[in-house]
């Protein structure tokens, strides 16, 4: 488009005699389609099932937290023990993908998975690591190790489904967690919160988006989700 743009100026101004546009007859590429993949719910449940099967919690208590906080992967690992403040129930996010720093409130069920992971064990005791390594962070796996723990749990989680259709004497159904990506965590997460009621200004300052459009491509109500609200 700049190119063309270049040619076109110089035609119209006349800087060059007999200047043809090459750029004119190429054919743009089409704009790519928005993905709008969400979990089922029956989807999710196998999913987090497979999780919760892992050795190390955490796994599982990311995964969660993707679809709870509808956090970016990257911030998540980034989360510092002293970003996290239970009581109030928010946690920092620094340095996000926009170069901002960002405040996200914590649902009960997002605190809940972050409180153990605040804590170590001490004998029989269990104390905060807030005083002791307030640099810690939250997460102790790397993006590798999410990656291949999510690929693994999908997987494991469609034969298990394949399995219990088997078992069952049901058909599996199409399309059961395929076309199913880690980021799509992002939209299931974002899309939770408008049909939880928050608003659109409430949504963007979870999620950062800084514009409708950008927001929009990170949401997929369901049409039952709006039909309880139309009564």
């Amino acid at each position: 488009m700049i190119v063309s743009h270049i040619f076109r100026t110089a035609i119209s101004r006349r800087w060059c005699v007999d200047l043809q546009n090459p750029v004119k007859t190429v054919e743009l590429p089409r704009p790519s389609r928005m993905r709008s993949r969400r979990f089922e719910a029956d989807e999710y449940e196998y999913l987090s099932a497979e999780f919760a099967k892992f050795s190390n919690p955490q796994i599982w208590s990311f995964f969660e937290l993707l679809i709870e906080t509808a956090c970016r992967r990257g911030e998540l690992l980034r989360l510092r023990v002293r970003d996290i403040d239970l009581e109030a129930r928010t946690a920092t996010l620094l340095d996000t993908k926009n170069g901002e720093d960002r405040v996200i409130g914590l649902s009960s069920r997002a605190a809940m998975l972050l409180a153990p992971l605040l804590k170590k064990p001490t004998g029989e005791k269990v104390v905060s690591v807030h005083k002791e390594v307030p640099e810690k962070r939250v997460f102790n796996v790397t993006t590798r190790a999410i990656r291949y723990a999510f690929e693994k749990a999908l997987s494991l989680a469609k034969d298990k489904y394949r399995s219990d259709c088997e078992k069952a004497g049901h058909q599996p159904r199409a399309g059961f967690l395929e076309n199913i990506r880690l980021h799509d965590c992002r939209r299931e997460a974002t899309s939770r919160m408008f049909e939880k009621g928050l608003d659109v200004m409430e949504v963007s300052s979870q999620t950062g988006h800084k514009t409708l459009s950008m927001l929009r491509g990170y949401t997929n109500l369901r049409a039952s989700a709006l039909a309880r609200k139309l009564g």
